[in-house]
């Protein structure tokens, strides 16, 4: 699993944008793992217990960011 999870971190790290959608704690334990520019948007305290709905204007509002 290990294996797994370092070889997407690694595929990852080729972009030069990334956003990531998570808790408080596995956003910053992600964005500290990842050279590119990181964009978080957190979703909930850490464990996260149920699916959360994340409204797209929120991503859409990031890609803009990042676009301009």
């Amino acid at each position: 699993m290990l294996e797994s999870v370092l070889k997407i971190i690694s595929e990852v790290r080729k972009y030069k944008h990334c956003i990531i959608i998570g808790s408080n704690v596995r956003t910053k334990i992600l964005a500290k793992l990842l050279d590119s520019h990181v964009y978080t948007l957190e979703i909930g305290e850490s464990p996260l217990k149920n699916d959360i709905y994340v409204e797209p204007q929120r991503v859409l509002d990031i890609i803009k960011t990042i676009i301009d």
